[in-house]
C-alpha cells in the first residue's frame, strides 16, 4: 500500500471528527447556516469513516458513523448560535434525518464494497443487521434527544 494511502486511512477518523467539530463551530458563529450544511458535513464525515477507516468490521464502521451523526446533532443543538425555538428544533431534526438517510446510502455502498473485497472464509457481511442496528440507534437518539437544547439562547442578547 502506498504511504499516502496508508496515512489517509490512519487519519480518516480524526478528519471526520474535525469535519463535525468545524460544522458545529460554524453553526455557533453563523447560525442557522451550520444547520443547513449539516447533511453535507454528515455525508463527508461518514464517507471518510466508511471508506477510509482501516477496519473492515461493519459494526464498528456503522457505530462510528452513527456516533458522528449523533455528536453533530447534539453539538449543534447545545452550542449552535441563536435562539433555539421550535422552528429551529424542527429544522435541525430535519437536517439530522436528511444526513442520516444520506449516510445510510453510503453505509449500504460501503457494506457492498466490503462484501466484494471480503474473505470467503469469514462469510457474508451481515448487511441487514448492520443497517437495522444503525437505524435503531439513530431513531433512539432522535426520540430521546429530539428536543435537546430547546429554549437556549446562545450568542445572543435577550432583554
Amino acid at each position: 500500500m502506498p504511504p499516502l494511502v496508508w496515512l489517509l486511512r490512519l487519519l480518516a477518523v480524526p478528519l471526520a471528527l474535525t469535519v463535525v467539530a468545524a460544522n458545529v463551530y460554524y453553526d455557533y458563529i453563523s447560525a442557522p447556516s451550520g444547520i443547513l450544511w449539516s447533511p453535507v458535513a454528515a455525508l463527508l464525515a461518514c464517507g471518510l469513516v466508511l471508506f477510509g477507516a482501516p477496519t473492515r468490521n461493519p459494526y464498528l464502521k456503522a457505530g462510528l458513523c452513527a456516533g458522528l451523526l449523533m455528536g453533530q446533532d447534539a453539538g449543534i443543538k447545545l452550542f449552535g448560535g441563536g435562539v433555539h425555538d421550535a422552528a429551529g428544533q424542527g429544522l435541525m431534526n430535519f437536517a439530522f434525518v436528511a444526513g442520516a438517510l444520506l449516510s445510510l446510502l453510503l453505509l449500504a455502498a460501503a457494506l457492498r464494497q466490503d462484501e466484494l473485497k471480503g474473505d470467503k472464509e469469514k462469510g457474508p457481511v451481515p448487511k441487514g443487521r448492520v443497517i437495522g442496528l444503525f437505524l435503531a440507534v439513530l431513531l433512539g437518539h432522535l426520540l430521546l434527544f429530539g428536543w435537546l437544547g430547546f429554549g437556549r439562547y446562545v450568542g445572543t442578547y435577550m432583554e
